[in-house]
């Protein structure tokens, strides 16, 4: 491609590291002669008397380089600037060099550090500021998760068999602050109600007066267990192989419904589930998962399972979605298995770059972390699962 007067065009690429697509990571050069100009296509002006012009006519020739796979590893760009051939050299292709001098055990570190920055960035894009720094400019979710932990604190006090009074002077003082602020913005969500019903036990209670049964009740007498608790615990396995019976979307509503007792850090409750029930659907969220070669295309209905991130607060709960989700998941699954569903627990214990590219695909928005998929179907007869042998207790009780 023969161009302008490369002067003017390489002056404009220095805003760029030399690059008109602004990706060069270093630059090798080299002068040319007037027969490989030529070979090139690059034809130097010459004046008068015969000699080559110092800024001759010039040309890009874009080269692309592969690796043996066939998959893009970097792109040479080479140019003639000042009667010199200048090669840029791409991230693809310096990238692939310097790993080829990086002990593995340092780029593996480096590799941790990059995946720990991006979580950490993640969550501080998403999460509540800590107590102390709560205010009126907490809105959505943060103001809810704020607005929670106090309600449920109230909860909580009132809860215990001999409660302080008073107690939960700065509990008021932010439910006092932010309720206001929840009434104008969010006057229809249930958390609101809750926290207005919390603040004014709390202030009766302190008044001398009794608890508030509709904030605290007492617990009505249960006839609790499972008729053969080793059995029930002893027969959920992980299937892979499913038959070809529906999973109606009835059951997995019931089985949400049931999950959702779950307990979570000051009932808030983060989680989110996401269903597929159609086979093309399923396999192309699979595509991002590792654990379902050879049983994906008969997988009835899928779970996708994530957690809210901007219902935690402060750097003290940056682990907890992980936490939150892991119990909701696990619930659900024993909910399923009550059913008569079975299940396969699938880990998206991925690099960043995989569950965003899961998150762009299946319209996941950055606030939630993905902590999971789950496989649901009915075992087919007669199928087998892995021995999967279990630890000793005395192993696990310390």
């Amino acid at each position: 491609m023969r161009g302008e007067c490369l002067s003017c065009r390489m002056r404009q690429d220095t805003t760029k590291k030399l690059s008109p697509h602004g990706r060069v990571l270093s630059v090798l050069s080299f002068s040319p002669s007037p027969a490989h100009l030529s070979a090139r296509g690059c034809a130097p002006r010459q004046d008068n008397s015969g000699s080559f012009h110092q800024e001759p006519t010039c040309c890009l020739l874009p080269q692309k380089t592969t690796r043996t796979d066939g998959v893009r590893a970097g792109f040479f760009e080479s140019c003639l600037w000042q009667g010199r051939v200048v090669r840029l050299l791409t991230f693809g292709v310096i990238k692939k060099t310097i790993k080829r001098f990086i002990p593995v055990s340092l780029l593996s570190r480096m590799e941790h550090a990059r995946e720990f920055s991006l979580d950490r960035k993640r969550y501080m894009r998403n999460s509540a500021p800590s107590d102390d720094q709560a205010s009126v400019r907490l809105g959505g979710r943060n103001l809810e998760a704020q607005l929670t932990k106090d309600y449920h604190r109230v909860e909580k006090g009132l809860a215990l068999r001999d409660p302080k009074r008073p107690f939960g002077v700065g509990v008021l003082q932010r439910l006092d602050m932010l309720i206001p602020v929840a009434e104008v913005s969010s006057e229809s969500a249930n958390y609101v109600s809750f926290a207005q019903s919390a603040r004014s036990a709390l202030i009766e209670w302190n008044e001398g007066m009794p608890v508030m049964e509709d904030v605290s009740p007492v617990r009505k007498a249960t006839v609790g267990g499972i008729d053969d608790l080793r059995e029930f615990f002893g027969t959920r396995r992980s299937t892979r192989d499913f038959d070809e019976r529906a999973v109606s979307l009835d059951d997995l509503v019931e089985a949400v419904e049931l999950a959702i007792n779950t307990p979570s850090v000051c009932n808030r409750q983060a989680w989110h589930v996401r269903f597929q029930l159609e086979s093309e659907d399923i396999v192309r969220s699979l595509a991002f998962q590792n654990g379902n070669s050879g049983f994906t295309e008969n997988i009835p209905a899928l779970a996708i399972v994530t957690v809210d991130a901007r219902l935690f607060a402060g750097s003290g709960e940056r682990n907890q979605g992980w936490i939150e989700g892991g119990l909701f998941s696990m619930s659900l699954v024993w909910a399923l298995h009550g059913m008569g569903l079975d299940s396969c627990m699938l880990n998206m214990s991925l690099p960043n770059r995989r569950t965003d590219a899961l998150r762009k695909e299946m319209d996941i928005p950055d606030n939630e972390l993905v902590i999971m998929m789950i496989a649901i179907g009915y075992g087919r007869e007669g199928h087998r699962v892995a021995r999967s042998p279990r630890r000793n207790v005395a192993e696990v009780i310390r």
